[in-house]
């Protein structure tokens, strides 16, 4: 009941620890402390006495203070005291922001360190977020981060003293350490913060609640808090530990930074690097602004650096392969063994003296994690004055073998008019010593410019250009240092992209561009050579759409493409088309302005409009292809107009001199494309998009370099899409645009190769989509861990999936990765990407709350699992390919079985199994024929090689996995036929050869290993597929929300799900086996037994079935074939249920879950009979079996026992909830009547059209009624499940108006006239039902008159 409280009430535990400590009381004043807390402060004050910044040691008065202390607290003073301390030694940590240190000792188990760092908020905060040592911020930080096995407040006097107990996990093989530690807040005379902490006595113990093996640890420490201004403070914690036993002083010192890892919580639980950054940063660009005296050695420094790069031609300059097409990187190659000279120049959106002061702070808290994250080791600055500096730099180049790197240099800057330089050049001075025995030293200069630009829209702009050439020292060849320049000149893409405003740059210039176009529509004049242009570029249009093209496969699953190639042409055609959520006229004036920054791509050499025209331009484009291929330059004329309801975008190639430079290996390249515009409906925001072009490369480019360009340029409706995407805010968000950010997500990019340092392929891919959209940039500020679940999502490792049961509010980055690391499991554990989303949402209650919060967040998620799922379709393929393959492996021993059984003698035992096979590849031949009667003979004959070639179940496995669709004349989807060949091999097949197999055995002379191992796998097969239909019926969503009374009972947790999985092929397997021993002891009696036996069992039930009116099987059946069809439907599940117990057959539709249960107990009761009667007839001894009368008791018994013991786990592991479904007796049309009478979900109720009229025929006159009520409202509202074919199952007596039925079109009417013989109607609606029918006859002979009326209706 206080969980369920808890987990109701629960709330941000970062806001509510806030509230706390804004409730607390300040600490209290040294002065005001009692002699017990004075004594605890003093003792403690000797680590700040001793090794306190500034401050000497003081043995003698550590001594007077600890005169009456604990032995053991003595023995850490006396650690402290002693000379067997070494100097202070930086601890590498783990943020660049806080500075550790460690003193080297002799003894084992002690450690001394410290830690200074500044925390960006109040001291008084600090303070008390630091004595709530309990608080629910520091619990799941000892929790996720730390993995304490323990922590709580043993003992309060007060909120600033408390006795604290933490037990802190150790390294494989070593005890958990127990601390038990007093600590005390106070303020002292200076005015500062203190924190003192020390171990209690031995004599107090904590009690756990259960046994924990522990070693006895102790620690004292003191921290002093230091104000700094109003919201920022400096933390510096001195701490001496002793842990206990004999530990390593390496695995001590590996623990360093978890033993001072309170100080970098407090720091990154206030953290406002962003803030203080920019706080800074405006405060040096308001003083760049000002006048600046420069001394004469700064002014040589300016000038000198100046004049030498001054001197480099720019066409010495060769263009280096940018990560960013808006930063341009450039390398002049040095002479000899001098490396060369690097150049970046970039267009950054923000004012000059705003990027000379970003780049100017060089101890700026982004400089310096840019700067740690790339192999810095330690980095300081010394000003001189607000325009000049010293910056020291220690670094590994990473690569092993290779020295760590020092380099010190002097900065300057100056301001001249609207430019603003900065340069530096390696120093000599003695400001910091050079230490030659670790470090190598780098000499460098650089110069880097900021030119005021004009304004776009009010936007500051301003051109950098920065030049730089560098001497790494040692022998690094002069090829990896210049190879190395792109990483290099990556500090000026971070310049630009951390004040990049292009999207709202590009989005004014989309605004004014559609004001521009759709003003010129209006008073268009085209000449004859442009309308010739426009009706060719519309001609290709319609030619591509009588051709016979091939469909091509897309990443995004949203757009369908096909290519087409004429016979004797070297390049193909291509076409796309998809759907776009924007005006047709926004759609127009994005594809019009190429030069948008949103559209420059890393492979763009150069991009410009040659002739400028508002319907009318020529752009040139020259683009850089994958080596050894030479870059292609493009020409094209590009024309648009006004076009049913919306726009006719053509593209031609245009003749033209090329561009390329004297030398220049460039080949020339044409691009043909027609582009149709058009809005959906007139009162749509919604248009539809058809793109027909034909890339021609020209050179001799082999054809997987044609195919990869083709699909590139398919790839421009994607962009288009994601573009307009990226523009919604997450308010205006539903179900499509979820939809399409999942698109986006799984589709790979040619960005996404260019990553930063440390960052996975679809790590960049998320991040990139997060900055390109608006409403993922809002979600991201919400939840700051969105972002990397995501990745961990798309990025769609499988591994084990824990559970995290935390809510929404209080989701961090741990829990993320948890979250996002566990859909991969989902989706191996499930046949369909709903139920695997299903599974997940439910096994994590945050993401439960995101789906109830946002409602595109589950259809993002289904869409981004099938993309997952189409590139590595290892899901719900390797449950299928698991059924295929045990299937054909089965038919593959049977047919050994039946040789082996011909050799040794056994005619009827080979007999009966060659007839079992034979049996079920005839039923399969009459299922292939079935499927494939109205297909061509070269069809037929394929699927029949298939058959008999033993594949059949591997390729359907294949079909529904790669989700084939339907081929043309086929008339059953590779689903129902996969579910067929498995009904057909169970019931013709596995279980016949199963009980023909155990009669075998047992009327052998001796048990051979091949036999048992054909019944094993006949077993095994036999149960995985009675598992898997039962599952996946169960794990779908949809059946969970339609019938949420009997589907569910499968756990939501992966783990839980996989163990009910394996306990329903073991049931299936078990029971197989103890039908099959139960019937081979019958039939050693006499086979007209058996017949007996199963003709009398099925009549029974068959009477069952007939005396509770529950006969007719639930498909749409009419006349002698809804006898025979339910007849033969419910023999089939009864069999079924008989030898492998379907759990899904237990359902009311079925057998019913009290039949289904009195059918399998029965089953075990008769093989305790068959045995005992067999073993009391004298057929024991005629027969001579392998087994005596106690080991065949003991094998049913032991098959039995197993059954029972794995059922038993099951139902412990399924939802109790789900346990009455296992004695229902409600009847299949009480059920089916329930659809319309419980629900109220139009859909729901509408299902049973679709099901045998018998079952709901005495609520006919109120589903009609219900029908002819709601159908306007469905016409005009169209939901997904009103389609054609839902309105072909409706009576035509259920459908409002003439003119209505009419427009269900003719081959309904023939369709419904054959399918309506001899059916029975109810008496009272026969004579509205013809006429109604003749009504829609005359409706239809009436509309089909009118020519264009009949062709819009087809």
């Amino acid at each position: 009941m206080l969980r369920r409280m808890q987990e109701h009430y629960e709330r941000s535990g970062r806001a509510v620890d806030a509230e706390i400590r804004a409730a607390m009381p300040p600490p209290p004043h040294k002065d005001a402390l009692d002699d017990d807390q004075l004594a605890h402060a003093e003792a403690c004050e000797v680590l700040h006495a001793s090794f306190g910044p500034g401050v000497g040691r003081s043995q003698s008065a550590a001594g007077r203070i600890l005169s009456n202390a604990s032995r053991q607290l003595q023995g850490l003073i006396n650690y402290v005291d002693s000379d067997r301390l070494k100097e202070w030694t930086k601890v590498q940590s783990p943020s660049p922001f806080v500075s550790m240190f460690t003193k080297r000792v002799v003894e084992q188990s002690r450690v001394m360190a410290k830690a200074e760092g500044v925390v960006d908020c109040p001291a008084r905060e600090v303070v008390a977020w630091w004595v709530n040592a309990c608080s629910r911020e520091s619990m799941d930080a000892s929790r996720d981060l730390e993995h304490d096995p323990a922590k709580f407040v043993l003992s309060e006097r007060s909120q600033y003293d408390n006795v604290l107990v933490n037990v802190k996990a150790m390294p494989w093989s070593l005890s958990s350490r127990e601390f038990i530690s007093r600590q005390l807040a106070y303020r002292d005379t200076a005015g500062d913060y203190v924190i003192a902490f020390k171990p209690e006595p031995a004599h107090v113990k904590a009690d756990y609640g259960s046994k924990m093996k522990v070693v006895r640890a102790s620690t004292i420490g003191h921290l002093r808090v230091t104000p700094t201004g109003d919201s920022q403070c400096r933390l510096a914690l001195i701490q001496c530990t002793d842990a206990g036993g004999t530990i390593p002083l390496k695995v001590l010192e590996a623990k360093i930074p978890q033993i001072l890892g309170m100080l970098l919580r407090a720091r990154d639980s206030f953290c406002r690097d962003e803030e203080i950054d920019a706080d800074s940063c405006a405060l040096m660009a308001d003083r760049m602004m000002s006048d600046q005296q420069y001394s004469p050695d700064e002014l040589d420094l300016l000038s000198g650096v100046k004049a030498r790069f001054a001197a480099l031609p720019a066409s010495s300059f060769k263009d280096l392969d940018s990560p960013d097409p808006l930063t341009k990187m450039q390398l002049k190659p040095g002479a000899g063994s001098v490396a060369g000279t690097l150049r970046a120049s970039a267009v950054v959106d923000a004012d000059f003296s705003s990027c000379a002061a970003w780049d100017w702070l060089k101890m700026a808290r982004h400089q310096v994690k840019a700067f740690f994250a790339s192999g810095g080791i330690e980095r300081s600055s010394i000003p001189f004055n607000d325009h000049s500096c010293a910056v020291h730099m220690q670094q590994s180049l990473g690569v092993p073998g290779f020295n760590k790197r020092e380099a010190v240099l002097r900065f300057a800057w100056r301001r001249l008019d609207n430019v603003i330089t900065v340069v530096s050049q390696s120093t000599d001075d003695d400001l910091y010593p050079s230490d030659k025995k670790d470090f190598v030293r780098m000499i460098s200069q650089s110069l880097m410019t900021f030119e005021r630009l004009a304004e776009i829209d009010g936007i500051p702009q301003t051109l950098v250009t920065w030049v730089v050439q560098a001497d790494v020292g040692g022998l690094v060849p002069k090829k990896v240092v210049d190879g190395a320049a792109v990483g290099f000149l990556r500090y000026t893409v971070r310049m630009r992209t951390t004040f990049d405003r292009s999207e709202e740059i590009d989005a004014r210039a989309g605004e004014k561009m559609a004001r521009t176009l759709d003003a010129h529509q209006a008073t268009a004049a085209y000449t004859a050579e442009e309308e010739g242009i426009l009706d060719a570029g519309l001609g290709h249009l319609t030619k591509y759409k009588v051709q016979q093209s091939t469909t091509v496969k897309l990443q995004s699953t949203k757009n369908q493409a096909s290519v087409w190639k004429k016979h004797g042409d070297a390049d193909m055609w291509g076409r796309v088309v998809g759907s776009v959520n924007a005006r047709p006229i926004d759609v127009l004036a994005f594809v019009w302005n190429v030069e948008q920054r949103c559209k420059l791509k890393v492979d763009d050499l150069e991009k410009s409009v040659e002739e400028r025209g508002v319907h009318n331009q020529v752009v040139y484009m020259k683009k850089r292809f994958p080596y050894p291929l030479d870059a292609r330059e493009f020409f094209s004329r590009v024309l648009w107009r006004p076009h049913g309801r919306g726009f006719l975008v053509v593209s031609l190639p245009e003749v033209s001199a090329s561009r390329a430079a004297e030398g220049e290996a460039v080949v020339r390249a044409r691009y043909t494309h027609a582009m149709l515009i058009s809005k959906i409906s007139a009162d749509s925001t919604v248009c539809s998009l058809e793109h027909v072009m034909r890339p021609e490369f020209g050179g001799k480019l082999p054809n997987w370099a044609k195919r990869v360009g083709m699909q590139r340029s398919m790839g421009d409706l994607l962009e288009i899409q994601s573009r307009f995407q990226g523009l919604n805010t997450l308010e205006d968000w539903d179900e499509e645009d979820g939809k399409a950010v999942g698109v986006t997500l799984v589709t790979k990019t040619e960005k996404e190769k260019r990553h930063k340092r440390g960052e996975s392929k679809s790590e960049a891919r998320v991040r990139l989509i997060f900055e390109q959209s608006k409403g993922l940039r809002q979600l991201g500020k919400r939840y700051t861990w969105f972002q990397e679940m995501m990745s961990l999502v798309v990025r769609n490792r499988l591994r084990p999936a824990s559970d995290t049961n935390v809510k929404l509010c209080n989701v961090k980055s741990k829990h993320a990765r948890t979250i996002g690391g566990g859909l991969a499991s989902a989706i191996v554990s499930n046949l369909t990407v709903e139920a695997a989303v299903d599974e997940w949402v439910a096994r994590y209650p945050a993401m439960a709350e995101l789906d109830r919060e946002y409602a595109w967040f589950r259809p993002m998620m289904e869409t981004v699992a099938q993309g997952l799922l189409d590139s590595v379709n290892w899901g719900s393929a390797m449950r299928l390919y698991t059924g295929a393959g045990l299937s054909i492996l089965d038919l593959f021993t049977d047919l050994f079985m039946i040789y082996t059984y011909t050799t040794t003698g056994q005619k009827e035992a080979a007999t009966s199994m060659a007839l079992a096979v034979g049996t079920s590849l005839l039923l399969q031949l009459l299922t292939v024929y079935i499927q494939t009667k109205k297909q061509p003979v070269s069809a037929q004959v394929k699927e029949v090689l298939i058959l008999f070639s033993g594949c059949k179940p591997g390729v359907e496995a294949y079909r529904v996995a790669s989700k084939m669709e339907m081929e043309p004349g086929a008339t059953l989807s590779a689903e129902l036929m996969l579910v067929m060949t498995r009904s057909i091999e169970m019931v013709s097949e596995s279980i016949p050869g199963a009980v023909i197999q155990c009669v075998a055995i047992l009327r052998s002379s001796g048990v051979t290993k091949r036999a048992v191992l054909s019944l094993a796998v006949s077993a095994i097969t036999t149960g995985f597929a009675s598992a898997i239909m039962s599952f996946d019926y169960d794990v779908t969503p949809q059946r969970r929300h339609d019938e949420p009374e009997f589907y569910g009972y499968i756990p939501d947790t992966g783990t839980s799900r996989m163990l009910i999985f394996l306990c329903m092929i073991l049931n299936g397997a078990l029971l197989l086996l103890a039908r099959g021993v139960s019937t081979a002891f019958l039939s050693m009696i006499g086979f007209k037994y058996v017949l007996y036996y199963y003709l009398s069992d099925m009549s029974l039930y068959l009477l069952y079935k007939i005396v509770r009116r529950d006969l007719s099987y639930w498909l749409r059946l009419e006349g002698i074939m809804n006898v025979v069809g339910s007849v033969l439907e419910r023999a089939i599940v009864k069999i079924l249920v008989d030898f492998t117990g379907v759990l899904q057959f237990r359902h009311p539709g079925e057998l019913g879950g009290g039949v289904w249960t009195a059918n399998v107990t029965f089953a075990f009761v008769a093989s305790l009979v068959t045995t005992q009667l067999f073993f009391s007839s004298d057929q024991a001894e005629k027969q001579k079996i392998v087994l005596d009368e106690v080991q065949a008791w003991r094998l049913v018994l032991a098959i039995m026992g197993a059954w029972f013991l794995v059922f038993a786990i099951f139902l412990a592991l399924a939802k109790t909830k789900y346990m009455r479904t296992f004695f229902s007796l409600r009847t299949g049309h009480a059920h089916i009547k329930g659809y319309f009478l419980d629900h109220d979900e139009d859909r729901i109720k509408m299902f049973l059209h679709g099901i045998n009229r018998r079952l709901w025929s005495s609520i006919r006159d109120d589903v009609k009624q219900y029908t002819l009520d709601n159908w306007e409202r469905w016409e005009d509202e169209k939901p997904e499940w009103f389609d054609q074919p839902f309105k072909e199952s409706v009576d035509e007596d259920m459908i409002p108006a003439a003119r209505v039925r009419a427009s269900l079109g003719r081959r309904r009417s023939t369709r419904r006239r054959r399918s309506l013989t001899g059916s029975a109607r109810v008496a009272g609606d026969e004579g509205e039902g013809a006429i109604a029918a003749r009504e829609a006859r005359e409706a239809r002979g009436v509309e089909n008159t009118d020519t264009d009326s009949k062709r819009e209706l087809e």
